[in-house]
C-alpha cells in the first residue's frame, strides 16, 4: 500500500497546481491550512496567492480534508479564503481563520 500524500502548507499555487495535475490524492489537515493562513500573516504569500491556494483546494477533486475540523471547520476556512468579493484575505480574517483551525 501506498503511503499517504498530504499538503503541508508549504506549497505555492504552482506547487498545488501541479500536484493536482499529477492525478494523485492528497490529504489536507487543519494544519496545512493554518501554516498558509500563517505564511499569509508573515507576509510569505500575497493576498492574491493565498486566493488562489484557497481556489486550488477547494476546487482539486483530489484533496481530501481529514483530522480535527475536517467535519466542516477546513472546508469553511477554506471557501472564505477562495471567496475574495465577500470574505477579503485580510489580516483580522486571517487570524480569525486561525482562531476557528485551532
Amino acid at each position: 500500500m501506498r503511503p499517504e500524500l498530504a499538503i503541508t502548507g508549504n506549497e505555492r499555487a504552482k506547487e498545488l497546481h501541479a500536484k493536482i495535475d499529477s492525478g494523485d490524492s492528497f490529504t489536507v489537515d487543519a494544519r496545512a491550512v493554518m501554516r498558509f493562513v500563517s505564511r499569509y500573516l508573515e507576509d510569505q504569500l500575497s493576498a492574491e496567492e493565498l486566493v488562489q491556494i484557497g481556489d486550488l483546494l477547494e476546487e482539486g477533486e483530489f484533496f481530501e480534508y481529514v483530522g480535527p475540523g475536517s467535519d466542516g471547520i477546513i472546508a469553511q476556512v477554506v471557501f472564505e479564503i477562495s471567496t475574495p468579493a465577500t470574505h477579503a484575505p485580510t489580516k483580522e480574517a486571517a487570524e480569525r481563520w486561525l482562531r476557528l483551525l485551532g
